[in-house]
């Protein structure tokens, strides 16, 4: 193997290490604590100086345009109150990380989940006495579907778990050039730094700069959409129940959170996004019940909104000689299945599998078996993840009135069916997936 080298920071010596880690967001950060427990050293380079992103200002090279901002003063910011849906099977993983200690006092579970298609039937009568026309649904009575967490909340926890680990963490720091010789990638940082490794983990978001000087492709969908992210709260309890309506030009999800509040992404076509984003609270607010229906009660905005323009993206080939791409780098879907962050936690636990198992049989990290194992591994879940929601959100996207109707059929049929079964399972995760930590097991 390699031997490991380390230098003083403050010099422009060469840093040579097994693996390098681009890009601190979550889902860099969550690789780095990952691939700590491979038996490989583990660098991990982060844009961001340091300031602290639990307050809602995150400056990690991200896919969402709404977290953009570090360019202007703090107090000009809307506090960004997004969250992140963590399937079963993902908690299951942070769990045996070590990372769930951390958070599951401000998780939110999943019990319930209700789908409902159309404009609400309720929205000209009063809440007590509609009928529901979410008519598909799923309960779990033994263990929650899923959690809702805060990102603030998920990126401290992510933080404090690194802290403990033996990652080597630069901060303040932007890979400039890439290029690939002796089995090895060089990269050139902005400061003059130049660091070396056997194995580059591009973590660094949906315009992933590193994919693209890696000369990787990517297909991108045209912006149509945008989604309206905000914390509402409501008048009835929610039970701790996620909900997704499909309305024409896209669909409406609601996601419990604690203290009775809901995680909105809304899904508009770009210009009706941009005039929601004009109107005030309290307008909103009307727009959001008539838009949801009333088996909450009424909602009513509860902070600031953000507008997260819509630009579903995928690499049907995610590696390079001597690099991988992971999370939005690599695919970035639509966001209505809730299902983005959970596919970068399979990239992770996928990855560590390939590369314990390359070590037990005393290969390097970028051993050709570790990124072709490593590709094969993430193609079923992240094309069926990526074909679903594309296809669903195209399938709602200026359908037929007549066309919507069977899709209301379709629902209550699918409810009554073993498919339901399967979706759920789906959903919940490690189905289609069988890494190891996707088992809540340490990569062995």
């Amino acid at each position: 193997m390699p031997v490991k080298q380390t230098h003083d920071p403050e010099t422009n010596a060469p840093h040579i290490t097994e693996i390098v880690i681009a890009g601190g967001g979550l889902t860099g950060l969550m690789m780095a604590i990952t691939l700590a427990h491979t038996p490989y050293d583990v660098t991990l380079i982060d844009r961001s100086s340091g300031i602290d992103r639990s307050s809602g200002i995150d400056h990690s090279s991200g896919s969402n345009p709404a977290s953009g901002h570090s360019a202007e003063p703090a107090a000009s910011i809307p506090r960004d109150r997004r969250t992140t849906t963590i399937h079963a099977a993902g908690a299951k993983m942070l769990d045996c990380l070590g990372i769930w200690d951390y958070l599951s006092e401000k998780a939110a579970p999943i019990w319930h989940m209700h789908v409902a298609e159309g404009t609400t039937t309720a929205s000209a009568r009063k809440h007590s006495q509609a009928k529901s026309d979410f008519n598909l649904h799923w309960s779990h009575d033994d263990a929650p579907m899923g959690f809702v967490v805060e990102n603030s909340h998920l990126f401290a926890a992510l933080k404090q778990r690194l802290a403990s680990t033996n990652v080597r963490y630069i901060q303040d720091e932007t890979i400039s050039s890439l290029s690939v010789s002796g089995q090895k990638a060089h990269m050139t940082c902005a400061s003059g730094r130049t660091i070396s490794c056997d194995l580059l983990v591009a973590c660094d978001g949906a315009n992933s700069p590193l994919r693209k000087l890696a000369g990787l492709k990517s297909r991108t969908a045209p912006h149509r959409q945008s989604a309206i992210v905000a914390v509402l709260k409501s008048e009835m309890p929610h039970g701790n129940s996620a909900f997704q309506r499909f309305l024409l030009g896209g669909p409406i999800a609601l996601m419990p959170m604690p203290d009775n509040l809901l995680s909105l992404v809304w899904t508009l076509p770009k210009d009706e996004a941009d005039a929601h984003m004009a109107m005030d609270d309290a307008q909103f607010g009307i727009a959001c019940n008539a838009a949801f229906g009333h088996d909450l009660g009424r909602l009513t905005v509860d902070g600031d909104r953000l507008l997260w323009p819509l630009a579903p993206a995928l690499s049907l080939f995610p590696t390079s000689d001597n690099m991988v791409l992971a999370g939005d780098a690599f695919h970035a879907i639509h966001p209505l299945a809730g299902q983005g962050y959970n596919l970068a936690l399979g990239d992770a636990a996928v990855l560590a599998d390939c590369l314990t198992q390359a070590h037990q049989r005393g290969l390097t990290a970028s051993h050709p078996s570790v990124l072709r194992d490593y590709a094969a591994g993430r193609n079923v879940e992240v094309l069926a993840m990526s074909a679903v929601t594309t296809t669903l959100n195209n399938l709602f996207f200026n359908m037929p009135r007549s066309v919507r109707r069977l899709s209301g059929i379709g629902m209550s049929l699918v409810n009554a069916s073993p498919l339901k079964q399967a979706l759920s399972q789906i959903a919940a995760g490690g189905k289609l997936n069988k890494a190891s930590l996707m088992q809540g097991k340490l990569p062995h």
